[in-house]
């Protein structure tokens, strides 16, 4: 998914109960984020459910600041498997920012 640099930005996780196939219904998850190759640490946020298995995590501008990329990992207590993600983040075009290709 692409996000925008330094905006709130919200991104779905779907996580699945044990048995694979319905939808998960245990704690929240706990998401980490990887901002640019850095370690994992906690996101700012918790993950919010929006039903069915379906999570929503607003990502802050602070996490949201700097072009590149953020890898999420959310975890379940007894879910299937992990939720893992990688997002692209841009910077805003207009106001004197070309285009990213333009830079190539």
């Amino acid at each position: 998914m692409q996000l925008t640099a330094a905006t709130t930005s919200n991104v779905p996780i779907l996580l699945l109960d044990s048995d694979g196939s319905s939808a998960y219904v245990g704690p929240v998850p706990t998401v980490t984020l990887s901002i640019n190759g850095a370690d994992f640490t906690p996101a700012t946020n918790t993950p919010t459910s929006i039903g069915d298995g379906w999570y929503n995590l607003a990502l802050t501008p602070a996490e949201t600041k700097n072009p590149g990329y953020i890898v999420l990992i959310a975890v379940g207590t007894g879910a299937y498997s992990d939720w893992r993600d990688l997002h692209e983040v841009t910077r805003t075009h207009g106001a004197g920012n070309p285009p990213v290709w333009w830079e190539r």
